[in-house]
């Protein structure tokens, strides 16, 4: 669909959103103001899908506001705090449905709506990973093209992590060496009574 088309369907449905729709004044309307013909189902089509639109907008807002409720579960936290995250989160998802509830979203719309709306958000976290991602790489690039003179490469990588073993292998060695050491000892007197003088005449 076209946007000049969109913006003509746009009037159409604001004209006829709460006004009686026959095809003869449609088809008035449509020739008036410069549209493209269309037919009266295509029209209610057009409204239905408007107005589930607005429900789903105003739904997605409140949603969001719900969803900050949600904690993450620390993977080695008591199990009665665990479990405490676990009955909050659960209340999350009641409260959810208690907003579909509230705007009276259409049955036949609530798993297409969710899955919507959960694919939305999933998505734009993910999307947001792969941002983060990239941007890490372009600085590991740049630092690579300074070390290595050049795109970094798999003849890089094997180079370098053979030279961080050799360092690795090289500093262990040193330090076994220093244990070998033998630390000098005290001298040590032959008499138990200290240092023997000389005998004078």
């Amino acid at each position: 669909m076209t946007e000049k088309r969109r913006e003509e369907i746009k009037q159409i449905v604001e004209r006829f959103i709460e006004a009686p729709l026959t095809q003869t004044v449609l088809d008035e309307f449509c020739k008036l103001n410069g549209f493209e013909p269309t037919v009266v189902g295509e029209v209610q089509d057009y409204i239905v899908q408007v107005k589930h639109d607005a429900t789903v907008a105003l739904l997605f807002k409140e949603m969001l506001a719900e969803l900050q409720n949600l904690q993450y579960t620390p993977e080695y936290d008591t199990a009665a705090h665990r479990k405490q995250i676990n009955e909050q989160n659960n209340e999350v998802r009641v409260n959810l449905v208690k907003l579909m509830e509230k705007h009276a979203l259409e049955y036949r719309f609530v798993s297409t709506v969710a899955d919507e709306l959960g694919g939305f958000i999933g998505g734009v976290v993910k999307l947001a990973g792969q941002t983060a991602f990239n941007k890490a790489l372009e600085v590991m690039t740049e630092l690579a093209r300074e070390r290595f003179g050049a795109l970094l490469n798999m003849k890089h990588v094997a180079d370098y992590a053979q030279s961080l073993f050799e360092k690795a292998e090289q500093s262990e060695k040193n330090k076994n060496t220093a244990k070998e050491v033998v630390q000098p000892t005290s001298p040590t007197n032959d008499s138990e009574g200290g240092v023997e003088g000389t005998q004078t005449t």
